[in-house]
């Protein structure tokens, strides 16, 4: 009796299998030929900054592997809102890409009032690259490690200033961990962006800044900006002997801004897993790994699963610090 039904579900099975199989090929053949057109990639900043410049470099490795060209358009606005926005109203069909920052998936929903849900509205790729900070002090501030800083901190509350390129800044949230973490109060000091605050760090009117290792590396060198920590899980190779900040005495702390491209939702799973394989093999060209890595940034891949929970852990922890510390955009 039990042969029989087995016979008879024999049929049955086989198309099934048959199905799948199909399903699997009509998958694999939807990315087949992608891309035949010019591919966008959104960049929710203006030209000229560190995003800005890792996205063209990646577009540009990409168009000489698709051999169509890769064009990069600019949309800054709302803290990354207004070029997401642009980008998630696409059609899902793998010719617009999301190049971004981290904030714009961690930060700026815990910020900005939007329409947009960011975790909904696009299709996680893959990571390029992070970079980590480096805490700076001028050279006249009486300190010469992080436990040094942080007693001065506690013993004028309140009168030591960091400063940022603005409020939600990753520096902004780096500097409010740390607060937290080590239980100081330090008064933040928001700048129009870096440029204008560098001349204020440089005279000590402020007296600690998180910047972008290659940003601050030539102040370091000359000894106006004295290094204290770099805020990544391992040492910086551009500046190997400067402690991480749970080696100079802050256990757990970890800042590092990072840069993926996502799709909008709905794009063909085979077609995002095309370009994820595509923007592995760039990042791991050596000409590109090397020029980054001067710049104090490591190229770093992943899966698009990976991404997905990177994106949701890094929410989670920075809307709590957001929240936590009463963060709010003006």
């Amino acid at each position: 009796m039990l042969k029989k039904r087995w016979i008879k579900a024999l049929p049955l099975a086989v198309g099934a299998l048959a199905m799948c199989l199909s399903a699997g090929k009509a998958a694999l053949a939807s990315a087949d030929g992608y891309p035949d057109k010019p591919v966008s990639l959104v960049i929710p900043f203006a030209p000229g900054g560190a995003t800005d410049r890792l996205g063209r470099m990646v577009a540009q490795g990409l168009a000489q592997r698709w051999s169509v060209p890769v064009v990069v358009e600019n949309r800054s606005g709302a803290g990354g809102n207004v070029g997401a926005e642009v980008a998630a109203r696409a059609k899902p069909d793998g010719y617009t890409l999301l190049f971004t920052a981290s904030n714009v998936f961690t930060v700026t929903p815990h910020l900005f009032r939007s329409a947009l849900d960011p975790m909904t509205a696009f299709a996680p790729v893959g990571m390029v690259a992070t970079e980590m900070f480096t805490l700076v002090v001028p050279s006249a501030l009486p300190v010469s490690n992080l436990k040094e800083l942080l007693d001065l901190a506690r013993s004028k509350p309140d009168s030591l200033t960091y400063g940022t390129p603005g409020v939600g800044s990753p520096h902004n949230l780096g500097n409010e961990l740390l607060k937290s973490m080590a239980d100081v109060e330090i008064r933040h000091v928001p700048y129009k962006g870096a440029a204008p605050a560098m001349p204020d760090l440089l005279e000590g009117r402020i007296d600690m800044w998180m910047g972008g290792v290659i940003s601050v590396l030539p102040h370091i060198q000359s000894g106006a900006l004295r290094a204290l920590a770099v805020t990544g899980a391992e040492r910086s190779e551009v500046l190997p002997e400067v402690p991480t900040m749970a080696e100079a005495g802050m256990p757990g702390y970890e800042l590092t801004n990072w840069f993926a491209i996502v799709a909008p939702a709905g794009t063909d799973e085979a077609i995002v897993r095309k370009i994820n394989q595509d923007l592995v093999a760039v990042m791991n060209e050596p000409a590109i790994r090397n020029s980054l890595a001067k710049e104090g940034i490591q190229a770093t891949t992943s899966s698009p699963e990976e991404l997905g929970r990177i994106i949701q852990s890094d929410s989670d922890r920075w809307g709590k610090v957001i929240h936590d510390a009463g963060i709010q955009v003006e």
